[in-house]
């Protein structure tokens, strides 16, 4: 027994090591090598690693698979949810993105991506109040996203209010003038 997690930590650790060099296929393979444990079968963190290598090579399909054997395991795993979430957006499917969003937030009310991206599926489909409302969450949460700031200034300026807009903008470039 003391073997194979001895293993399974190796694989992880490999794993690891190719998808920080963005050798995706090769991380996957160690991540496999490990998943072939029952321990690594029941370890969460590298079933959403696995999951996110497998989204990063565009198999959405997969990924979520992944992440629905995640939320088996551990069903309030928001990290779970939105991984869901991002395949889904991935896909232009943003109906089913918002459901998710929704589902990561439920589960934990302070994730801030969950938020942030929430409001951007909302702005794909023209909702634009609530794409407000959602960059607004996000920029409460995480009182520095740059970017939470740009995009809600666009949004303001998609529906003519322009002061809003350059308040939004002036203040994301407060965090970075860059």
């Amino acid at each position: 027994m003391r073997e194979r997690q001895y293993m399974v930590r190796n694989y992880k650790i490999i794993g690891d090591k190719y998808r920080q060099e963005k050798q995706l296929e090769k991380a996957l393979k160690f991540y496999k090598r490990a998943y072939a444990y029952k321990s690594g079968r029941e370890d969460v963190e590298l079933m959403l690693d696995m999951a996110l290598v497998y989204d990063e090579l565009e198999c959405y399909k997969e990924a979520e698979q992944k992440y629905r054997e995640v939320l088996s395991i551990s069903p309030g795993e928001a990290r779970a949810y939105y991984g869901i979430a991002i395949t889904f957006d991935s896909q232009k499917r943003y109906d089913e993105a918002i459901e998710y969003y929704k589902k990561a937030i439920e589960a934990d009310p302070e994730y801030e991506k969950a938020y942030f991206f929430l409001a951007n599926a909302y702005d794909e489909i023209g909702n634009k109040e609530m794409a407000i409302y959602n960059y607004k969450k996000a920029i409460e949460i995480e009182p520095e996203d740059f970017w939470a700031y740009i995009n809600l200034g666009v949004v303001y300026e998609e529906l003519d209010q322009d002061k809003q807009a350059l308040e939004m903008t002036e203040k994301a470039l407060e965090i970075d003038p860059e």
